[in-house]
């Protein structure tokens, strides 16, 4: 079917060329601006055609692959649609956790009291302790000594005078 239409493209480009030829004293399109096109066109017009087959086979062959491009793409869509079908029905039983959170909760509630014995043991030892000095020797910022202070203080176990800190026992 190819060979049939580009003999028949090829039949009438030459016909068009042999009318061109038979009238020399004919103005065409181009025969004022180029006179010498119809010495060169019947080399030109079969190298447009073959430009003009290969960019014809160029975008049948683009089509095809964008085709089977999309084709798999549904295909893929169509096995997970599938896959996610089957394991919507599979009923799993996923592990809980319960003990995490009460874990983590104690080891809190176990540092923070780390830090309040340790701080109450260092106004043991030294009630005239400024907050700077408490928190450099505890290793915590001093708005945590601030507050662990103030903890204590409600709890009853520290009592904060003006000139330091005196530990209730």
């Amino acid at each position: 079917i190819k060979g049939g239409l580009l003999a028949e493209k090829e039949a009438r480009e030459k016909a068009l060329l042999d009318w061109i030829a038979a009238e020399p004293g004919r103005k065409t399109q181009y025969g004022d601006i180029f006179p010498a096109l119809s010495t060169y066109a019947p080399a030109i017009f079969p190298l447009l055609s073959i430009a003009g087959v290969t960019v014809l086979a160029l975008r049948n062959d683009h089509r095809r692959r964008v085709e089977g491009v999309q084709q798999d793409k549904a295909e893929r869509r169509t096995a997970r649609r599938q896959q996610t079908t089957q394991n919507e029905n599979l009923e799993t039983s996923k592990p809980v956790k319960v003990d995490t959170f009460d874990k983590r909760q104690a080891a809190i509630t176990a540092k923070k009291q780390r830090q309040l014995d340790s701080l109450l043991a260092l106004y043991v030892d030294n009630p005239q302790l400024s907050v700077s000095d408490a928190a450099k020797r505890a290793g915590v910022s001093r708005q945590t000594i601030y507050n662990h202070l103030e903890e204590l203080e409600q709890a009853g176990r520290i009592h904060r005078n003006g000139q330091g800190v005196e530990v209730q026992k």
